[in-house]
């Protein structure tokens, strides 16, 4: 599936895993490769001490990379709905 030039990857596949530089607050250097997104408003993706990743992305990662002007709850609620964006 493709919207508006993005393809599944962009969002199931993010620049969140850091192999030595961290880009931007939700953008790491390399993608990683959990495909999951938990949309849980708990949910978080690290553990507490931030040494190791759950399995899963949150929406920080998989929406707010690329709509940094927009909040988690604005991605939470547009995050269920995404891949019915453009069917009828």
């Amino acid at each position: 599936m493709q919207l508006r030039g993005v393809e599944c990857i962009d969002c199931h596949m993010p620049m969140a895993t850091k192999s030595a530089i961290k880009q931007a607050k939700y953008k790491a250097d390399v993608k990683t490769h959990v495909f999951k997104i938990n949309l849980d408003p708990n949910a978080k993706m690290f553990t507490d001490d931030g040494k190791y990743a759950k399995g899963y992305l949150t929406v920080e990662y998989a929406c707010l990379v690329c709509h940094g002007e927009k909040d988690r709850n604005w991605a939470l609620k547009t995050a269920k709905n995404v891949h019915s964006f453009g069917k009828k």
